[in-house]
Protein backbone atom coordinates (compact mmCIF):
# COMPACT_ATOMS: atom_id res chain seq x y z
CA UNK A 1 0.00 0.00 0.00
CA UNK A 2 1.36 3.26 -0.99
CA UNK A 3 0.69 7.13 -0.35
CA UNK A 4 -0.37 9.41 -2.88
CA UNK A 5 -0.45 12.64 -3.61
CA UNK A 6 -2.93 15.53 -5.29
CA UNK A 7 -0.78 15.06 -8.95
CA UNK A 8 -1.71 11.03 -8.51
CA UNK A 9 -5.13 10.99 -8.00
CA UNK A 10 -8.78 12.05 -9.50
CA UNK A 11 -11.10 12.85 -7.18
CA UNK A 12 -14.21 10.74 -7.15
CA UNK A 13 -18.21 11.52 -5.30
CA UNK A 14 -17.03 8.01 -3.39
CA UNK A 15 -18.70 6.73 -0.37
CA UNK A 16 -17.12 7.61 3.40
CA UNK A 17 -17.49 4.11 4.40
CA UNK A 18 -17.33 0.84 2.72
CA UNK A 19 -15.02 1.49 0.10
CA UNK A 20 -12.73 -1.34 -0.20
CA UNK A 21 -8.95 -0.46 -0.85
CA UNK A 22 -8.49 -3.14 -3.38
CA UNK A 23 -10.67 -0.67 -6.02
CA UNK A 24 -6.97 1.83 -5.51
CA UNK A 25 -9.19 3.94 -3.24
CA UNK A 26 -7.66 5.54 -0.28
CA UNK A 27 -8.28 8.61 1.96
CA UNK A 28 -6.27 12.08 1.07
CA UNK A 29 -6.30 15.41 2.72
CA UNK A 30 -8.50 18.09 1.35
CA UNK A 31 -6.51 20.20 -0.99
CA UNK A 32 -6.26 23.79 0.59
CA UNK A 33 -7.39 22.04 3.67
CA UNK A 34 -5.57 20.46 6.62
CA UNK A 35 -8.59 19.38 8.66
CA UNK A 36 -10.37 18.09 5.54
CA UNK A 37 -10.21 14.78 3.96
CA UNK A 38 -11.97 13.36 1.04
CA UNK A 39 -11.90 9.39 -0.92
CA UNK A 40 -9.49 9.53 -4.05
CA UNK A 41 -9.18 6.86 -6.41
CA UNK A 42 -5.48 6.24 -7.09
CA UNK A 43 -4.81 6.73 -10.68
CA UNK A 44 -1.26 5.31 -10.88
CA UNK A 45 0.72 5.50 -14.19
CA UNK A 46 4.44 4.77 -13.01
CA UNK A 47 5.60 1.19 -13.55
CA UNK A 48 6.77 -0.43 -10.12
CA UNK A 49 4.41 1.13 -8.28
Amino acid sequence: WFLANHHDVETLALPAVGVPRSIGVQLLPTKGVHDGFYYAHVRKMSPGL
